[in-house]
């Protein structure tokens, strides 16, 4: 079964475009998947990468997922030749804006790291981890794995991104997945998805 673990904050008018084109394209590809609307409360800079940990920490209490597509909001498929599920992406495929891993790889990567605030530089981190861990990112062919972005106000970008960036490689076995903290604020099933809002910074 797949998770769609999907990061959120202010984005009102994204959130019903985006389910009114992700659920019928995965149905059309006949996927088994659960959505997970995992959502900052207002405290604090956005932090995209650490609400990917806390979906993937969450969705563990509604099943057994073995493919996690981690998934902005604002980024919708073209057409059905993107592929979307773990079962043809053994490890990894789409650093940025859409990332298919399964749990095993996950795991082993240590997640995501939880220290990007603000925009930029977590998907870069990723990056390395994967790398580093001997895989292979897997891309789809040209003109395949097309996705439309919604227009939404220009985010500013994180200072220290950098810097992380740096030191991606020396931190990443004791820094995500195995140092993730976070309050949970509440968790709600609706009809389309299950939705989570987390403080990610008064532990």
């Amino acid at each position: 079964m797949v998770a769609l673990v999907v990061p959120y904050r202010n984005r009102p008018s994204q959130l019903p475009i985006f389910i009114s084109r992700i659920f019928p394209f995965l149905q059309r590809q006949r996927v088994d998947f659960r959505m997970f609307l995992i959502e900052q409360d207002p405290s604090g800079a956005f932090n995209r990468a650490k609400l990917f940990n806390v979906g993937y920490n969450e969705s563990s209490k509604y099943g057994d997922f073995d493919c996690f597509i981690f998934h902005d909001v604002d980024l919708i498929p073209e057409n059905d030749t993107t592929t979307s599920y773990c079962m043809q992406i053994p490890y990894s495929s789409f650093v940025g804006g859409v990332l298919a891993m399964n749990e095993t790889v996950f795991q082993l990567v240590n997640g995501f790291s939880n220290l990007y605030l603000g925009w930029g530089g977590e998907d870069d981190d990723m990056s390395v981890r994967i790398l580093e861990n001997g895989f292979k990112v897997r891309r789809p062919p040209l003109g395949a794995g097309r996705y439309k972005m919604i227009r939404h106000q220009k985010e500013i970008p994180s200072q220290m991104r950098f810097k992380l960036l740096e030191e991606a490689k020396t931190r990443m076995a004791t820094e995500g997945l195995n140092s993730l903290q976070y309050n949970l604020v509440f968790s709600n099933t609706t009809k389309n998805y299950v939705h989570i809002m987390a403080n990610l910074y008064t532990i």
